[in-house]
């Protein structure tokens, strides 16, 4: 019954489409598609809630190895300031993902739980939306929290207006953790877990040797530029070859020091830019010291990304 509603609301606007184009007709929105757009609202307010469901299950060597759970579904509120007045879609996505995204990875959320982030898309226009991505190697228990949909929502008469309706668990979460999280944005933690994950989620990484290095203070930190000769590809890292001496451009915290000689594991997450790295990775632990601990998580992390070899265009979408 949904779908017969939306394809008969597809239908006004198709007939309005023709009007315009037998009668040569000027006007930005049809009388069919008004018609169309006033009984869709009368449809939700009797209880009516057209919605898609998607789900996804990936194997991977004969275990299941990537999950996929979403929910769009038309919504109405009125008078509620925290949501869209009138008509507009909820919705809630919940997906395994074979690495965070570089503004994923820089969330504060996974120094408190290293596997999976919750949270809502930006740009988001008439819609309330929230998601879940989690990576393979997230406890089971956790995913299958997470994973908790209120499938009441495509049934209940008094409409589903917020996330925290939809998808139960996983947004008290968020509301419980957000303003810790909030206050720890921009910070640089080095954890085991977070060192680990420079391995996984980075496009680029090299052991580098400090060449020639120059800086000068900003902010509480210092801005530097080093000559870094390649000593060894760990992963990516494009034409670079062994000896190379590329200049690179890089914000030190103030508890590390950085010397000629010294050397260190750089990501890279632009393979397009490989003699620039970003001040944001400031709170990725790039540099991270050469020493045999570091090494050991990040080689771990590198293991883990699954989809190192693919294709970049052909990866997973994040929001």
């Amino acid at each position: 019954p949904v779908y017969n509603f939306v394809s008969r609301s597809l239908f006004f606007v198709h007939l309005d489409d023709y009007l315009r184009w037998r009668f040569k007709l000027n006007y930005e929105v049809g009388p069919f598609v008004r018609a169309g757009n006033a009984l869709l609202e009368l449809y939700l307010h009797v209880g009516g809630r057209p919605a898609v469901v998607t789900s996804y299950v990936g194997m991977r060597n004969g275990v299941v190895w990537n999950k996929e759970f979403g929910i769009y579904l038309e919504t109405f509120a009125h008078g509620d300031p925290n949501v869209w007045e009138g008509m507009y879609a909820l919705t809630a996505d919940i997906r395994t993902v074979p690495r965070f995204s570089e503004f994923e990875s820089r969330d504060p959320q996974l120094t408190l739980h290293s596997n999976y982030v919750i949270d809502r898309p930006g740009g988001c226009e008439i819609c309330v939306s929230g998601y879940v991505h989690f990576s393979p190697y997230t406890d089971p228990l956790d995913m299958k929290r997470l994973m908790t949909i209120n499938l009441s929502c495509l049934t209940r008469f008094h409409p589903c207006r917020i996330q925290q309706e939809i998808m139960p668990d996983a947004w008290t979460q968020f509301l419980s953790e957000k303003e810790q999280v909030d206050k720890m944005w921009g910070q640089r933690t080095c954890s085991e877990s977070s060192t680990q994950m420079l391995g996984r989620d980075s496009e680029n990484l090299i052991v580098g040797g400090i060449a020639a290095y120059n800086e000068k203070p900003e902010g509480n930190e210092w801005r530097g530029l080093a000559g870094v000769t390649l000593i060894k590809k760990l992963k990516g890292a494009g034409n670079w070859k062994d000896g190379d001496i590329h200049e690179l451009e890089m914000f030190r915290p103030p508890d590390l020091t950085i010397g000629v000689g010294s050397k260190f594991i750089f990501n890279f997450d632009d393979p397009t830019e490989f003699d620039k790295i970003p001040g944001e990775v400031v709170a990725r632990c790039s540099p991270l010291p050469l020493n045999e601990d570091n090494l050991k998580l990040v080689l771990q992390g590198i293991a883990e990304d699954y989809s190192a070899g693919e294709i970049k265009s052909k990866r997973q979408w994040h929001w």
